[in-house]
């Protein structure tokens, strides 16, 4: 299992929009190699948002990479972005669930 994380900072006025379109926009990718996503850490105060994806494999990030899906996510969220966003894979070594 890998995940990707990503960090970004918001809009001020755009935080609560993202927040609330977060979760049928990530959930469009379930079922796509997606096995779960979370919106898993806020700083409210400075805007600052951490999600984190997990995917079944490698080759499900880089179909989801280059899916129009994706693109069309990604259009349409940078509208909230006050800053560039920081993508990052990494391996899920252990697990509780």
């Amino acid at each position: 299992m890998l995940a990707r994380v990503f960090t970004v900072t918001m809009k001020p006025d755009q935080l609560e929009t993202a927040i609330a379109e977060w979760p049928r926009a990530t959930g469009v990718f379930k079922g796509k190699g997606l096995i779960a996503g979370y919106m898993i850490l806020m700083d409210r105060k400075a805007c600052k948002v951490m999600s984190v994806t997990l995917w079944e494999s490698e080759a499900a990030i880089e179909r989801n990479l280059n899916s129009p899906e994706l693109k069309n996510v990604m259009a349409h969220f940078r509208t909230f972005f006050a800053s560039e966003p920081k993508i990052e894979q990494c391996e899920v070594p252990a697990s509780v669930v």
